[in-house]
């Protein structure tokens, strides 16, 4: 009989801490003429993550971009973070052809906690700017993900940090 792990079981067995925030750019750039409303704002984020085995790590990245509804060509507000997450034990992750396979779960707590980290930040960024009534909505972290709900529980592969 095979001894396989459950999700759950791979779940239990993770241990991980917060290890860094790397704000690789972040950008405002409203012209003072600009008649840029903050409440009525559209804003994009994209999501990657990885594994860097020698250092026992979980990055993962988000970029975010806001500009005025209705104009796209007139970003406002864009960056990149960079979450890491020191990983205590690299070996109870299960491996997908010579890749490491997180429950996502438990990709979808780290999104979680990265997301709100990130509100937090472009609040402290933008105050005392035009920007300043920018209210970063919340968000599933499954939309965040781009998982649909059969995929909530499976094991997604590494995808590439930019």
């Amino acid at each position: 009989m095979k001894n396989t792990k459950t999700e759950k079981d791979i779940e239990r067995q993770i241990s991980y801490r917060p290890k860094g925030i790397m704000i690789n750019s972040f950008r405002i750039e409203i012209p003072t003429n600009s008649e840029f409303d903050v409440f009525n704002a559209s804003l994009r984020f994209q999501c990657h993550w990885k594994i860097q085995e020698e250092e026992s790590s979980l990055l993962f990245a988000i970029k975010f971009q806001a500009w005025p509804v209705g104009n796209d060509e007139e970003e406002v507000c864009s960056g990149s973070v960079v979450f890491a997450y020191h990983i205590v034990d690299l070996s109870v992750l299960p491996q997908k052809e010579g890749q490491y396979a997180c429950p996502t779960r438990f990709l979808m707590q780290i999104a979680s906690m990265s997301y709100s980290t990130l509100r937090g930040i472009i609040h402290e960024r933008v105050v005392g700017t035009v920007a300043q009534g920018l209210i970063i909505p919340p968000m599933k972290p499954a939309d965040l993900l781009n998982i649909k709900g059969e995929d909530r529980s499976s094991s997604k592969s590494v995808a590439e940090v930019d």
